[in-house]
This record gives structure tokens, C-alpha cells and sequence, in this order.
């Protein structure tokens, strides 16, 4: 029993020392140190790779694959041009645009809006007074209207017609005398012109109406006496023509119909107005 409790006592005097000293070992492993405390810096072997995905045939639903990179465009080795300026970017646009056709209608020639004519022809009475020769002046103002084809024309002409016969009558001695009629006639006529300009090549025809003013003289001849009457009356004309451009101006003719009423003596309650056949003239513009 003794010799028991010797090497009870011995065993634990030889383990006690190494069972302290494994003890502190594992306190001090335990424990960190201060310089433990500082963060270790990750070797070279250790840093992180990229990490490489490969597109597989079956995609999951938590990523999505992005669709590869457009290829890049090659690269012109000629050497850089200058940008256009804003302007010329503009004009070069504008070029660019497709072009909306215009027609483009032609602008009649500008011949002017003042019109002066002489003008000249012969006059047929619708009464017994013979034919006879006029001649005339007119002066034309082309309105704005209608493209200056309505034109306003004051006129002024004048016309000698006559006629003369033999008067049979029991009461006269002789049983007949000699007479002479002469009418001198002056009108003063305002129209309203339209011109058809450039219904023809060279060609304008025109129409035109209006009142007039007519003066009648009357110089009647007869059994060696002499009877003078005269009077003013309201009067109108229809006309019609046609200018045909030649030199500077333009050569026409027109034909008119007067209507005057007069009553005289030596006429009677007659129209001395009368149907021009035809008169012709020489029509020039300005302005």
C-alpha cells in the first residue's frame, strides 16, 4: 500500500510539469498577439482570379447571359477630314433632300398700263347719210383688275357724213331744188375693255361697251337758204377687235355700232349713229 501510494505521487510529480506547460501553450495560441492584430496581406498565389463564364447550352433563371460585344469597326488608316462648318452641314442637307417640283407658270410680258392709238376708218350712217371717213384718238388705262386686262378707254372722234339729192315739190316755182345735208359729229365715248392677252401668238383679240356723249351739227342747204341745227344726246357703243403686235406697238382693227338719236328739221326723229365697217390704227403702250 505504501509503494502504491509512492508511485501515485511520483506519476503525478512527472506529469504535472508537461499537463502546465501544454496549458500555457494553448493560452498562448489562444490569445492574439498585437501583432496578430494587423491584417495579414493575401500572397501573391491568393489573389482573386476572374472569375470566367462560359455560356452554357441551358441557362439558368438567377443570370443572365449579355449577348457578346459588338465587333469593333475597322479602323480607317486614311487621315482624318476636317468637320464641315454648321453652314455647310446645312447646304449639305438641303442638297440632300429630295427636291419638290414646282411648275412654274409662265408671266405674261409686262406691256405697260398707259395706251395711246390714233386711229382711223370709215362711217356708214344707218339713216340715208353716206359713208363717210373718221379719225379718231383714244387713250387706255389698264386696271389691276383681272390680270390688267379690264381696260378703261376714253375716246374722241369725229365723223362729217352729208348727203344731197334733188327735192321734187309742186309748191316750189321750179317744181324742184337742189339741197345739200352735211352733219358733223363729235363723241365723246368712255368704254370698258377686256383684252384677251396671249390667246394668240402675237394676236389679242378684245371687246368693249360703253356710253358716250355725241354732239350733232346739222347744215342743211336748200332753195338758196341755209338752216343750222345742233344738239348734245346720250349715246353707246359696242366694239370689237383684235391687236397684232408689230415694232413698238400694235397694229389693229376694230369694228363699233354707235347709236345717237337726233331730230332735226333737215333728218327728222332718225339714229344718225352709225356702224363703223372698219377702222384701223396703230396702239401704243408705256409705262
Amino acid at each position: 500500500m505504501e509503494r502504491i501510494t509512492k508511485a501515485f505521487l511520483l506519476t503525478a510529480l512527472l506529469i504535472g510539469p508537461f499537463e502546465a506547460f501544454a496549458q500555457s501553450d494553448s493560452n498562448a495560441t489562444s490569445v492574439p498577439s498585437k501583432k496578430a492584430k494587423k491584417k495579414k496581406k493575401p500572397a501573391p498565389s491568393e489573389t482573386k482570379k476572374p472569375v470566367t463564364t462560359t455560356q452554357s447550352d441551358t441557362p439558368t433563371p438567377s443570370a443572365e447571359v449579355a449577348p457578346p460585344p459588338a465587333p469593333l469597326a475597322a479602323v480607317d488608316s486614311a487621315p482624318a477630314t476636317p468637320s464641315p462648318s454648321p453652314q455647310r452641314l446645312s447646304m449639305a442637307s438641303s442638297n440632300a433632300l429630295p427636291s419638290s417640283t414646282v411648275e412654274l407658270t409662265p408671266q405674261p410680258e409686262h406691256q405697260g398700263v398707259l395706251m395711246i392709238a390714233p386711229k382711223a376708218g370709215l362711217f356708214k350712217s344707218t339713216s340715208a347719210l353716206q359713208a363717210a371717213l373718221y379719225t379718231g384718238v383714244e387713250l387706255g388705262l389698264a386696271t389691276p383688275l383681272l390680270n390688267q386686262r379690264l381696260v378703261v378707254v376714253f375716246e374722241l372722234d369725229w365723223v362729217p357724213p352729208h348727203y344731197s339729192g334733188t327735192i321734187v315739190d309742186p309748191r316750189v316755182p321750179s317744181g324742184s331744188g337742189a339741197f345739200s345735208l352735211r352733219e358733223s359729229e363729235w363723241g365723246f365715248l368712255l368704254s370698258a375693255v377686256y383684252r384677251f392677252d396671249n390667246a394668240l401668238p402675237k394676236l389679242t383679240p378684245y371687246i368693249g361697251l360703253g356710253p358716250g356723249l355725241y354732239y350733232q351739227r346739222a347744215t342743211l342747204t336748200a332753195f338758196n337758204g341755209v338752216n343750222i341745227e345742233s344738239e348734245t344726246k346720250l349715246g353707246f357703243q359696242l366694239l370689237g377687235g383684235a391687236d397684232y403686235r408689230l415694232g413698238p406697238g400694235a397694229l389693229f382693227g376694230e369694228v363699233r355700232y354707235h347709236f345717237s338719236k337726233v331730230d332735226f328739221v333737215g333728218t327728222g326723229n332718225v339714229n344718225v349713229g352709225g356702224f363703223l365697217a372698219f377702222g384701223v390704227g396703230y396702239r401704243l403702250r408705256f409705262f
